[in-house]
């Protein structure tokens, strides 16, 4: 069986090397074309334990996510800053995969919602005005769970 993906990039989601494997060889992915833009949502099955999913808000089955309760801070070795909400992390059974076929998986998460969340609004990757109101509409009513720090409280 093929390979779909080279290598993956942002490794900081705590995907477990074993789902990992299982979506490098997804079937599904593998009908993809060489070169051919893969981003899109697949549901684990039952051997999996569920994976730690950050997502807050609608698509997560939330209400809109206000600004009071978040702020923004860059994670690891991203380059504009994420926003952010004190909660756990919370357990889903759906990953995330966003990569080019035959490239590299760019990033692969947990989630709640039907398909990957849009880049953020600082990503040079928002190439064109209507993606770019995209994100900011999406991220100005979703947000990802942070560790609290400098007296935030988990809500």
């Amino acid at each position: 069986m093929g390979k779909v993906f080279e290598g993956l990039g942002h490794a900081d989601h705590n995907i477990p090397q074993e789902l990992i494997d299982w979506v490098f060889s997804h079937p599904r992915l593998l009908d993809y074309k060489q070169g051919q833009l893969i981003n899109l949502c697949l549901d684990l099955p039952e051997e999996f334990d569920p994976i730690p999913s950050s997502l807050y808000g609608p698509c997560a089955g939330d209400e809109p996510i206000q600004d009071r309760d978040t702020w923004l801070e860059t994670r690891g070795n991203r380059k504009g800053p994420s926003r952010l909400i004190a909660r756990p992390d919370r357990p889903v059974r759906r990953v995330a995969v966003i990569g080019v076929r035959g490239g590299y998986c760019f990033t692969m998460y947990g989630t709640q919602a039907e398909l990957p969340s849009p880049r953020e609004p600082w990503d040079p990757g928002l190439l064109t005005d209507e993606l770019q109101q995209l994100s900011s509409d999406y991220w100005a009513v979703h947000a990802l769970a942070a560790q609290p720090k400098f007296g935030r409280k988990a809500q």
